[in-house]
């Protein structure tokens, strides 16, 4: 088996490596594998917005980062390397 390092992966390492306590956002095939990597993961298929992040980074955009917005706390800032679908950031809720 070859190792796979995709963007959100490296990302969840790096903060680590900071000192940060990383919730790895994933498709709901993914959680297990997600929680194994970051310690914590939500679903973003079906994640109700009881939990607030003021800190999001996006590596995988369009679905992913419009789940992500909704689980946002109002003036919260979203990092992402694509563009946030239209729509998703209704009265510019999050920077």
């Amino acid at each position: 088996m070859v190792p796979v390092c995709a963007v959100g992966r490296a990302s969840v390492q790096y903060l680590k490596e900071l000192g940060a306590v990383p919730v790895a956002g994933v498709r709901s095939d993914r959680v297990a594998e997600a929680k194994a990597l970051a310690g914590d993961a939500i679903d973003l298929d079906a994640a109700a917005a009881t939990e607030r992040f003021t800190l999001v980074a996006d590596t995988a955009g369009h679905a992913a980062a419009a789940a992500a917005i909704k689980l946002m706390a109002d003036g919260g800032t979203i990092s992402t390397c694509v563009q946030i679908p239209e729509g998703a950031n209704a009265g510019d809720r999050v920077k």
